[in-house]
């Protein structure tokens, strides 16, 4: 993960991320292909659940390791913050469970040239969602680190 530093008004220097991981930049930029040329082909269908799965396992992962360590830090550092953290925490839950469910909404729909535009447009609708969720992750940081403690990113 691209990490920065930023300094409190103390000196104290902690670790905040500047982006998502690359990961699941990456995967949803795959998606976001897959999904402007739904084509009703297996191959297409084999991709998009392949790549579904990347982006549930990448999620998950960072919702396991550098989110529940960023909610801890900002929450020492940052503790007004905390009611916002917990909706950014309910939020990752949500899209867990969301992106489970576009899953296997895909696999069963597999092969259904009837079914590709509505498996498309939550597809679509899903990396809206972990787009904005990640957007307040970032927003949070700017929060607790820019504007609230004055510190600047390398």
């Amino acid at each position: 993960m691209n990490m920065a530093t930023a300094a409190h008004r103390d000196t104290h220097a902690v670790t905040i991320p500047r982006h998502r991981q690359p990961a699941v930049q990456e995967t949803s930029i795959r998606i976001d292909g897959l999904v402007a040329q739904s084509r009703p082909l297996a191959q297409w269908w084999v991709e998009l659940v392949e790549e579904l799965d990347e982006l549930r396992a990448r999620l998950v992962q960072e919702g396991n390791e550098s989110w529940l360590s960023l909610y801890d830090q900002i929450s020492q550092d940052a503790p007004h913050l905390t009611p916002k953290l917990r909706m950014i925490d309910d939020s990752q839950e949500r899209l867990e469970r969301e992106l489970f469910e576009v899953r296997m909404l895909a696999g069963e729909a597999a092969g259904d040239s009837a079914a590709i535009r509505d498996v498309s447009a939550r597809v679509a609708g899903l990396l809206s969602e972990i787009r904005r969720h990640e957007e307040r992750i970032n927003q949070a940081l700017y929060d607790a680190y820019e504007r609230d403690l004055g510190g600047e990113s390398a």
